[in-house]
């Protein structure tokens, strides 16, 4: 274990929070996480592909339409940098507020694409030099096999001076062992299962909800209008109304004018539902943190290992599909959540001890 330090601060660096609601979610929960460990966080606000006139065009033009979630941001984000548009910047920060540790992830903080050429920094290949204690929680590559990076070897490098590293697929662990030559990873849940219900559902009675009865609610990330009939059609053999929130217009100006559903009432119509169909990743795990019966239909686009790992950790592989079709729901096994909330609680308390036990001990 790392010794005592007297800073009480982790910085947590993770995917920029712009408008993906999982990504703030998770943020949010692993913030909670810490403070109740006693540590203050501090987001390590990394947006490499900021700090151009582009970029700046982009946020002013969307700041009508982000409106609701940069105000739930500014509520609930205890602390942050301000915006870090370099690695140079981003290490000056870490050293210059002599940061307790510093915590890589949730999220897809490994997957490539989505590290605007950065893939590194994820790594924090910045501090390998530095005596910072660094650790990875819960991070996820998004997927079940990788090309080995040009920077592979760099990153090897940066692995062996973490304190701790774990993932949140189990596939993880392979990559890491088969690509950078670390093989002592361990698996844990995202943060936002660590909490509970009761957690997510105070952040519901602050938001101005919009209530409706409950039916089947689709949270879909990439509709098309096959899936959209398949919904309508599995909705309406159930006797069931559908409730749905969408994050995009179909068309520019829509994008633009058409404000962002709040981050509470999408939280609600999960709390709400009697059913769940959804393609997101935090769709699935907010269908299970409300104990709803729940399908997904597995977006492959944006990578099938991050649900097909949970399911099998909790022995729910039997909601994941290719295809929604009208069958009635009855046809599908009832979740018994008694059973798995019994298995979760297992998982919780092993991931939260991991992550505990290799932050510094507080004074």
């Amino acid at each position: 274990m790392p010794e005592s330090v007297s800073q009480q601060t982790i910085g947590v660096l993770t995917l920029p929070l712009t408008h993906n609601y999982g990504g703030i979610l998770q943020f949010i929960a692993l913030q909670q996480v810490l403070t109740s460990f006693g540590y203050n966080t501090l987001l390590l606000d990394f947006q490499p592909s900021g700090g151009t006139a582009k970029a700046w065009l982009k946020s002013l033009l969307f700041q009508y339409s982000f409106g609701n979630i940069n105000r739930f941001k500014k509520r609930y984000v205890v602390e942050q940098t301000e915006p870090i548009y370099t690695i140079q910047e981003l290490r000056k920060v870490v050293l210059d507020r002599q940061l307790a540790a510093v915590i890589v992830g949730s999220d897809q903080v490994w997957q490539e694409r989505f590290t605007q050429g950065n893939l590194g920094a994820y790594f924090l290949h910045f501090l390998k030099d530095d005596s910072v204690p660094k650790v990875a929680y819960a991070a996820s590559f998004g997927t079940t096999k990788i090309e080995t990076p040009i920077d592979a070897a760099e990153i090897s490098e940066a692995l062996q001076t973490f304190t701790a590293i774990s993932v949140r697929e189990d596939s993880g662990k392979t990559i890491l062992a088969d690509v950078f030559g670390y093989s002592d990873a361990t698996h844990v849940l995202d943060p936002t299962l660590l909490l509970p219900a009761s957690f997510y559902e105070s952040l519901i009675s602050e938001g101005e909800i919009k209530t409706s009865n409950p039916g089947l609610f689709a949270y879909v990330l990439d509709e098309t209008d096959e899936l959209r009939a398949q919904i309508d059609q599995f909705a309406e053999s159930n006797n069931l109304s559908v409730s749905e929130i969408k994050h995009r217009s179909s068309t520019k100006i829509g994008q633009l004018l058409q404000q962002k559903p709040l981050v509470e009432q999408w939280l609600y119509e999960f709390k709400n539902a009697k059913f769940v169909v959804t393609d997101s990743y935090h769709g699935m795990l907010l269908s299970i943190i409300f104990e709803k019966q729940f399908l997904v239909v597995v977006n492959k686009k944006r990578g099938a290992a991050r649900f097909e790992s949970l399911a099998r950790l909790l022995g729910l592989e039997d909601r994941l599909l290719n295809i929604l079709n009208s069958e009635n729901i009855q046809s599908y096994p009832i979740i018994d959540y008694s059973d798995l909330d019994s298995l979760l609680n297992v998982q919780k308390e092993a991931s939260s001890k991991y992550l505990k036990s290799n932050l510094p001990t507080l004074f």
